[in-house]
C-alpha cells in the first residue's frame, strides 16, 4: 500500500459510522471517508482538487436506484484526474446499507433485530455507543459484507471490490 492515500466517498452517515468502526479495529485500510453519494451527486473538479496525490478512491453506494448514469459520469471524471487518482474501487451495497448488514450479521434476520427499533434505525445506529460491541453480538462477520455483485438492474457491470480495502485478520 506504500505511500498511496485512501478515500472512502459513501452514500450516508450509516456508511461513515461503519466503516470508520471498522478501520479503528483494523478490519479496513486507513482513509479519509466523506459523505458523497456517488449515484446522486457529480464530483467536482475542485473536489478532486483536495484529493492527496496518488489517492485510491474507494466508492461505496447503494444498487437500489433505477439509473447509473451518475456513477458512469463520475467515473469518467475520477478516470481522467491523474495522477491525483491512482485507484478506483467499487463497493456496491447489494440494494442498501440495510441488507448488506442484515446479510453479514447471522443473529439478525431484519433490522428490529438491532435495537428493536426500525423506523429510527439509521438514527439508532449513527449514534450507537459501542458499535463494535453490538455488531459482535448480532454475529457481524467482515467476510460476509460487501461480498455480492448486482445480479440485475442497471449496477450489475460493477465488480465487487471490497477485498481490496479488507485487511487481512492475523
Amino acid at each position: 500500500m506504500g505511500d498511496r492515500h485512501y478515500l472512502y466517498l459513501v452514500e450516508g452517515e450509516t456508511e461513515k459510522v461503519l466503516i470508520d468502526v471498522l478501520k479503528k479495529s483494523g478490519c479496513l485500510v486507513a482513509g479519509r471517508i466523506e459523505v458523497l453519494d456517488v449515484t446522486k451527486t457529480i464530483i467536482t473538479r475542485r473536489k478532486i482538487m483536495t484529493f492527496s496525490p496518488r489517492t485510491t478512491v474507494v466508492l461505496v453506494f447503494d444498487t437500489d436506484t433505477e439509473s447509473d448514469h451518475i456513477l458512469s459520469e463520475n467515473l469518467s471524471i475520477l478516470s481522467d484526474a491523474r495522477p491525483r487518482v491512482s485507484q478506483i474501487v467499487f463497493v456496491p451495497q447489494v440494494r442498501s446499507f440495510e441488507d448488506e448488514l442484515l446479510y453479514s450479521c447471522s443473529h439478525a434476520k431484519q433490522l428490529k433485530d438491532f435495537w428493536g427499533v426500525v423506523d429510527d434505525f439509521k438514527r439508532t445506529f449513527i449514534h450507537c455507543k459501542n458499535l463494535e460491541r453490538d455488531l459482535k453480538s448480532k454475529g457481524f462477520d467482515l467476510s460476509l459484507i460487501w461480498t455480492r455483485k448486482a445480479s440485475e438492474g442497471a449496477f450489475k457491470s460493477y465488480n465487487q471490490e471490497s477485498f481490496k480495502i479488507k485487511k487481512k485478520k492475523q
